[in-house]
């Protein structure tokens, strides 16, 4: 069962387990953020949306404003 870590107006942070999400609110897309040993302990988005900050044996931070461009290879 997923949990809630954080929440902002276009974003939503899960976990289940070791393993965070980013749910994109206007588009249904989820995202594996990354995986901690043990479970996710707290999770912020910034004010203006464009980095969040996770936390649990180890920190993640994850950049959101240029995330989703597509790439033409």
């Amino acid at each position: 069962m997923e949990r809630k870590l954080a929440e902002r107006w276009n974003y939503l942070i899960t976990y289940e387990y070791e393993t965070v999400y980013l749910y994109i609110k206007n588009s249904n897309k989820k995202i594996v953020i990354g995986d901690f040993y043990g479970d996710s302990e707290v999770a912020i988005i910034s004010r203006d949306e464009s980095y969040c900050a996770i936390g649990g044996c180890g920190l993640i931070i994850y950049y959101l404003n240029e995330l989703f461009k597509n790439i033409h290879l």
